[in-house]
């Protein structure tokens, strides 16, 4: 889907007055979930953040989402709101207690 779109879609979906979204499900990868975590961190922080396909806190993320199919407690899609609570969980409150632990002399993880 990001690396052609026309793949999924037959015509841009400008034409029709719509936006292109992509959407998380059980089985997106970590290259749609990247970029829609960026967004996220964007509306959380005001700022333009590049995230690391391969950042630790990216792949929990994907473990979390991937275990909530898994496990068949999930069906629908992974809505933008609850996106932000995992992003708000691995990128703001556990990279604070990251770095807080850091200064304290733990060693922090790779």
């Amino acid at each position: 889907m990001i690396r052609n779109p026309f793949t999924y879609e037959p015509y841009p979906p400008e034409i029709v007055g719509a936006t292109r979204s992509l959407m998380i499900g059980p089985t997106s990868g970590r290259e749609v979930l990247k970029i829609k975590v960026e967004e996220a961190l964007r509306e959380l922080i005001d700022m333009d953040v590049s995230v690391n396909k391969d950042d630790w806190r990216l792949n929990l993320i994907h473990s979390e989402i991937k275990r909530l199919y898994d496990e068949e407690k999930r069906r629908s899609c992974i809505s933008d709101e609850e996106l932000k609570a995992y992003v708000e969980k691995y990128f703001l409150f556990e990279s604070i207690f990251e770095k807080e632990s850091h200064t304290s002399g733990d060693p922090m993880p790779d």
